[in-house]
């Protein structure tokens, strides 16, 4: 490459909105490839931004006479355009069609010119470009089934079938062509093109100087179709018999088509007058149609027709779960026995979707027009009463909210349908759920935010809560438990989740039930894993104990509540209390302070020490004397509880339950390393 001083090689960026982020430094000789000579109202123009670079190794860069980068603009999903430019910083560098022009006339990046009427000069060519320095190519049909490039294998090449010598003097763009490799793109002539013919025809029309603007006459001349199109409907069309309209409406039709094809094919004028004529043909479609419509007959055909209508909008808007809309509806129809039944039946579904409020009025609109209708009167007062239960706050005796499943059969959380109850929390309840729409079970955690805060901070809790959970949602680890899905409807907050077939490790905590030493370091070791995932997304679990380890009936361990402790751990509604398990908090959780993954780690330390011994690694007759020796005193020897566990046992214990966070393992990979040393500390098997 630096021999034939002539190869320019690819860059390509990550785009960002503004030039506003961060971003790494470049090496000079990356720096020495931008094009210096642009005007300083580009720069500050509506330029696309990058916030990352890619470019290849150092000695291949260096080496390249050039470099251009890759990256393709598509509008409607479809390559009309390309960046000539992208801004990196304060640098420009150019496209990659560019970079072989500007080569291909023996000109060096400093010799391209960048003035303030978005025009590219290098050499003997000016290149005319819209807002943003995007460049519209004309694109090269083939003919006869013949390419409009000359296209050679690379392996017949390598292999001497062809003669090099047929490459002298010409531009060579070496990609993928073959079927199933690389990416195709669809352009104006072709639904595959290969991106290496993509940049052939870019750079035939920069050399050529053959391409299409879209310039600031381009932008007037649209807004005077518009202009002409809106008053034309708006004032003329309404005035106009229906022959005289539909012939008007032709002409102008044919004039904007004419005058989109006559700028494009002579004047290389783009001119996107579509949409007028989207408009232009709906607009004649509308006005006749409501003409016809108005008449005498069919305004009273519409009177009858109207309240089939209503219904039938009703029922769609119900299938849907519109219920307010469908209610809306109903009550535009007469009350009749089949309306009355329709009614019923979507009071039951406010009643599933836990909107009691609503299901009484719809019980006393049908009261009103059929006192005795089945058990309305029942319904009702039952629907009033759950309703003030549930606006005033009230739990269950255990302090849970009151179950899903009392409300009657298969209510609905969202989209997802409620099958039974899996258990209860302190926050809130577990449920077996469906998701109808692919059905997919899964398991639904419910939390009554409005029940664990006041009216002042619900909404700022709110917004922690479905931050927290997109956040566990973005992690993708076989070992932590996948989210599908956050929401809120009414007083609950929901999170939908994979459903687990197991159990949590907390039966593995009891002296009689204990897993034998090496099986319980594999299990922390899987946790450590997971964690060490997690810290590197940038997310704390602060709240791992047994209970949030479930360990699925083919021995898979799995991570759950990723996202909830740190909602939960601000509730003010609890003066006094901690919420999650003081035992497994490490110091500086307690203390307030701010945490990183080092402190899930201590807690993964005290759930180690518990499922070796049987017993935690610090008492206390009261809550304020836990907190006092985890944040104070040192934990209890292992081997008081349990003498023959190897020494790199006693130690990776010793560091995941150290006072001092820098004293601690500083990730989680560095303790499953230490678990692999632990493991191969034990004796092996005779």
């Amino acid at each position: 490459v630096k021999k034939t001083g002539n190869v320019i090689m690819p860059i390509s960026f990550e785009l960002s909105g503004s030039d506003a982020h961060s971003k790494k430094p470049l090496p000079n000789f990356i720096k020495a490839l931008s094009i210096a000579n642009i005007s300083s109202s580009i720069e500050n123009s509506a330029l696309l931004n990058a916030s990352e670079m890619r470019y290849p190794f150092t000695e291949l860069a260096q080496a390249a006479a050039a470099m251009g980068h890759l990256n393709v603009y598509k509008e409607d999903g479809i390559v009309r355009s390309e960046p000539l430019l992208i801004m990196y910083g304060k640098q420009a560098y150019p496209s990659m069609s560019l970079a072989l022009a500007v080569k291909a006339q023996q000109l060096k990046m400093k010799d391209v010119i960048v003035n303030s009427d978005k025009e590219i000069q290098f050499g003997n060519i000016n290149i005319h470009t819209n807002n943003g320095m995007l460049f519209h190519p004309a694109f090269y049909p083939s003919h006869s089934g013949r390419p409009a490039f000359k296209q050679y294998s690379f392996y017949d090449v390598y292999s001497n079938k062809i003669s090099a010598s047929i490459f002298k003097d010409k531009i060579v763009l070496i990609g993928a062509t073959a079927s199933g490799m690389g990416e195709r793109f669809v352009t104006p002539i072709n639904d595959g093109m290969t991106g290496v013919v993509l940049q052939a025809n870019t750079l035939s029309s920069l050399l050529n100087e053959k391409y299409f603007i879209h310039s600031n006459t381009s932008f007037w001349v649209e807004v005077s179709c518009w202009i002409i199109v809106g008053l034309y409907l708006i004032i003329l069309l309404p005035r106009l018999g229906p022959g005289t309209g539909a012939a008007l409406s032709v002409v102008l039709l044919i004039g904007l088509l004419g005058t989109e094809f006559i700028l494009l094919t002579n004047y290389a004028v783009w001119v996107q007058n579509m949409n007028v004529v989207i408009l232009l043909l709906l607009g004649h479609l509308v006005l006749t149609t409501k003409r016809y419509f108005t008449s005498e007959g069919e305004r009273q055909k519409i009177q009858v027709d109207s309240v089939e209508a209503n219904k039938m909008l009703g029922l769609s808007f119900q299938s849907q779960n519109m219920l307010d809309m469908a209610f809306e509806k109903f009550c535009q129809c007469p009350v009749n026995e089949d309306i009355l039944t329709t009614l019923y039946s979507l009071a039951f579904d406010f009643e599933r979707q836990r909107q009691f409020d609503k299901a009484g009025d719809v019980y006393a609109y049908i009261i009103a027009h059929a006192p005795n209708y089945k058990d309305s009167q029942a319904r009702l007062e039952r629907a009033k009463n759950t309703y003030k239960a549930m606006k005033s706050g009230i739990r269950t005796s255990g302090g849970t909210m009151q179950s899903l499943m009392t409300y009657g059969s298969n209510p609905t959380l969202g989209r997802y349908e409620i099958l039974k109850e899996l258990g209860k929390g302190a926050m809130g309840i577990v449920y077996h759920g469906r998701d109808p729409k692919i059905n997919r079970n899964v398991a639904i955690k419910t939390l009554a935010l409005s029940m664990e805060f006041e009216a002042d901070e619900l909404e700022e809790a709110t917004k922690r809560f479905f931050r927290e959970a997109e956040t566990a949602g973005q992690l993708n680890h076989p070992n932590i438990v996948t989210i599908y899905d956050a929401g809120e409807e009414h007083d609950l907050a929901y999170i939908a989740m994979e459903l687990l077939s197991g159990t949590d490790l907390s039966q593995y905590t009891k002296a009689n039930r204990l897993l034998p030493a090496i099986a319980t370091l594999k299990i922390v070791g899987k946790v450590a894993q997971a964690l060490d995932y997690a810290h590197k997304q940038g997310v704390v679990h602060r709240d791992i104990k047994p209970a949030n380890i479930m360990m699925q009936t083919d021995k898979t361990i799995k991570v759950t509540d990723f996202g909830i402790a740190c909602v939960t751990a601000s509730s003010k509604t609890k003066t006094g209390v901690i919420l999650g398990t003081p035992s497994y908090m490490s110091p500086e959780q307690l203390a307030g302070k701010h945490v990183d993954g080092r402190s899930d780690l201590f807690s993964l330390g005290v759930m180690l020490y518990e499922m070796l011994t049987g017993t935690r690694p610090f008492h206390g007759d009261s809550m304020a004397t836990l907190m006092f020796q985890i944040t104070n005193e040192p934990h209890r020897d292992i081997r008081q509880h349990k003498a023959d566990l190897p020494g790199p046992v006693v130690t990776l214990i010793d560091k995941l339950l150290a006072k001092d966070v820098e004293a601690r393992f500083s990730s989680g990979t560095e303790v499953v390393q230490h678990i692999i040393s632990c493991l191969r500390s034990f004796p092996k098997k005779q």
